[in-house]
């Protein structure tokens, strides 16, 4: 029995108010623990862009140890010589001599050098956008955060007046899409991100003249945090796809047979779409997105058919079972009119 039958309008609208102000409370307690620690949350989201420019020059590289002194300086003792200005023997070599260099390299252009180390830089573009932009991401942070809460808020208005059987479809595929949103997103975010801006700042940044280079792969910073939103809410639905698959089986409107029989067509379109999704053109990145939808598709036609045989199980076992009660029934009386006393040629008195 659902419970809405027993609820008028007005309390359908109280109920309706206080699911809304519950989720708003909660979705503004998440945004405001978010806003305290939102150095961890900005970073978090820039980080990738670092780690994307390290893996175009691997060769940079923190020193192991920061305190360790220079080759051929003395810290506590600046007068004392480098070994290089020591003679064979030990005793300091002439002020003017030079020692000598075996393996010398040729000069290297001192402005290439520091071009190349300096990482780039995340730029605001006007006073308020730094603000701005911290409002924003921990407001969407919140939002996300505060999902389950405010999920649970509408389910809880509108489960009560749903049948039991659209009640268990939600239970057991609300969960399961939102879990496949978060996998789409952490994929995005740990592996298609990093190397994906790397593939995008790598073509400019090969530009150079006389070794530096003239092309500062330095981005506006609410420029990196909109690809960002962007690109994790396209790899979140894209992990709908075995969602889509199930739904389209079950109804009806694309048979299973011919999701299976197409299934070259379909993943040929999906290389296609992830060659456009992706965030850069390159091979690899594009096979980073193509290869998860291609699995994802197949993983939906896997759970299509397997559903569909445990209902094709449970279809015959309620067959036989119907078929073993009308036989165990007794055979009805060929009287039509359900027996009664009769003369000798059978006609009812």
């Amino acid at each position: 029995m659902r419970h809405d039958a027993e609820m008028s309008l007005g309390e359908h609208l109280e109920d309706l108010r206080k699911r809304i102000f519950r989720a708003a409370i909660g979705v503004l307690i998440a945004a405001i623990l978010c806003g305290v620690f939102y150095k961890e949350v900005m970073t978090a989201l820039l980080a990738p862009y670092l780690q994307a420019w390290h893996k175009l020059h691997p060769e940079i590289s923190a020193p192991e140890n920061p305190g360790e002194k220079a080759p051929g300086t003395n810290p506590a003792n600046p007068a004392e010589k480098s070994p290089a200005e020591k003679t064979p023997d030990g005793k300091a070599a002439n002020p003017g001599e030079k020692a000598a260099t075996p393996d010398a390299k040729p000069p290297v252009n001192p402005l290439a050098e520091l071009a190349k180390n300096i990482p780039p830089r995340i730029i605001m573009g006007s006073p308020a956008a730094g603000i701005l932009c911290i409002i924003l991401v921990t407001t969407i942070v919140g939002i996300f955060v505060a999902s389950p809460w405010v999920l649970y808020q509408i389910w809880a208005f509108i489960g009560v007046g749903l049948h039991e059987k659209e009640r268990r479809f939600v239970t057991t595929y609300g969960p399961l899409s939102f879990g496949l949103f978060l996998s789409g997103g952490a994929l995005f975010y740990f592996l298609v991100l990093p190397y994906g801006l790397a593939a995008l700042m790598s073509p400019l940044m090969t530009i150079t003249l006389d070794g530096i280079p003239l092309i500062d792969p330095s981005v506006m910073l609410e420029d990196y945090l909109k690809f960002i939103a962007l690109m994790t809410l396209v790899f979140g639905l894209t992990f709908q796809t075995p969602l889509v698959i199930i739904f389209l089986a079950r109804t009806g409107i694309v048979p299973l047979s011919t999701l299976a029989r197409k299934q070259k067509l379909i993943i040929f379109i999906m290389i296609i779409l992830g060659a456009l999704i992706a965030p850069a053109g390159d091979p690899f990145t594009c096979t980073l997105m193509a290869v998860p939808l291609i699995v994802l598709y197949e993983i939906g036609l896997l759970a299509a058919w397997l559903m569909g045989r445990k209902e094709r199980r449970l279809r015959l076992a309620e067959e036989a079972a119907e078929k073993a009660r009308e036989a165990q029934r007794p055979p009805e009386d060929q009287n039509p009119y359900g027996g009664g006393n009769q003369d000798d040629q059978g006609n009812s008195l």
